[in-house]
């Protein structure tokens, strides 16, 4: 595995950057950091601290930090604690390692908070954020960090997924004339949700939606130019933003409203059948 192997050069490398760890399963993130530092210190063993109510791990200079939806309170007690450690230099001498292990609800206020710590122990610690939900991070965190992603071990599943979900835009955007409501919003909006939930990579996910596309046979070549044109512009503005579900949501709209606006059944062939027309709305009809 790529990742894995970059992982490990990167973490024994004489001045180790901060690793940003991303994955479904962040049970297999924290194997991997686990087996990694037990290579460094052959005993190692975490033992729990509470600080008001607040509790944390460490070894020598290892901290492990949770960061799971954390009261007031508690996040109050995480930044003092860490703060407190990293102001003080080691007895050894020796880097500090930050682990700090995130469910993907690292509010925006946390993040604030962890950009200033980044700035102010570069050099003198090396944090790893593990997450199974990268696109809530801004990217005043990202560009702090080297980026891994792991995949999914059950590559059936992610498939699968990814499959799934392609098939509910397609229903969505071959809707024959059913107006844009709520409940079809609702539905971009669980799209949006699972591709966040199974940390899903928005490109591979256009890139099976267009085969899909290719393969509905009432649709013209024209028309499917259309879409590609579409997905090739989104897909653009999504590698250079954060905005990532946003522009993916916007997206399946435009797709929707370039098939309400754009097809007609031509009744002098096959029922069903759909061209590209010139008909500036659904509701316009040619006069006879």
């Amino acid at each position: 595995m790529i990742s894995r192997d970059i992982f490990k050069k990167a973490i024994t490398s004489p001045n180790p950057p901060n690793l940003l760890l991303s994955s479904y399963e962040t049970s297999s993130l924290y194997k991997i950091v686990k087996d990694l530092l037990h290579v460094q210190w052959p005993k190692f063993e975490l033992r729990t601290i509470l600080h008001n109510d607040y509790s944390y791990q460490k070894y020598s200079t290892y901290y492990e930090f949770c960061l799971q939806k954390l009261p007031k309170k508690q996040s109050e007690s995480l930044w003092e604690v860490m703060n407190e450690i990293l102001s003080q230099g080691s007895v050894t001498n020796e880097r500090y390692w930050i682990v700090l292990k995130d469910d993907g609800n690292l509010k925006h206020l946390h993040q604030s908070k962890l950009r200033v710590i980044l700035e102010k122990n570069q050099g003198r610690a090396t944090f790893l954020l593990l997450t199974n939900n990268d696109s809530h991070l801004i990217d005043a965190i990202k560009s702090r960090f080297l980026h891994l992603r792991f995949p999914h071990k059950e590559k059936s599943f992610t498939y699968d997924i990814y499959d799934k979900l392609n098939d509910h835009i397609i229903n969505i955007i071959t809707h024959d004339f059913i107006p844009l409501n709520k409940s079809t919003l609702q539905k971009i909006k669980d799209i949006s949700h699972d591709i966040l939930k199974y940390n899903l990579s928005i490109p591979t996910l256009l890139r099976e939606l267009l085969y899909k596309c290719f393969q509905i046979n009432r649709w013209t070549p024209e028309i499917k130019y259309k879409i590609v044109d579409k997905i090739t512009r989104y897909e653009y503005l999504l590698r250079n933003s954060y905005r990532s579900m946003i522009y993916l949501e916007s997206l399946i709209i435009e797709l929707y409203y370039l098939s309400f606006a754009h097809y007609k059944i031509n009744r002098h062939q096959e029922e069903g059948l759909h061209i590209l027309c010139d008909a500036a709305a659904p509701q316009q009809h040619d006069e006879e």
